[in-house]
């Protein structure tokens, strides 16, 4: 049997749900899940609001360019 990312409904499950397939799918240890559960400056009832099939959020960090006029 071949592995597919077809999950039918896959953006009508809780972010917890969609983790745990994610998870199942990759065969991500308990720690790799632990990560994806952090959230940064963004909850995950925010991102699940603003982008489809949200499992995580991830900060980055971000700078300006100086000296340009």
């Amino acid at each position: 049997m071949t592995k597919s990312s077809r999950i039918p409904g896959f953006y009508k499950l809780p972010v917890e749900e969609r983790l745990k397939k994610v998870a199942e799918f990759a065969n991500l240890t308990e720690e790799e899940v632990e990560l994806l559960k952090k959230e940064g400056n963004l909850s995950l009832e925010i991102a699940d609001r603003m982008i489809e099939n949200v499992i995580g959020t991830m900060a980055y960090p971000f700078g300006i360019a100086t000296n340009f006029l």
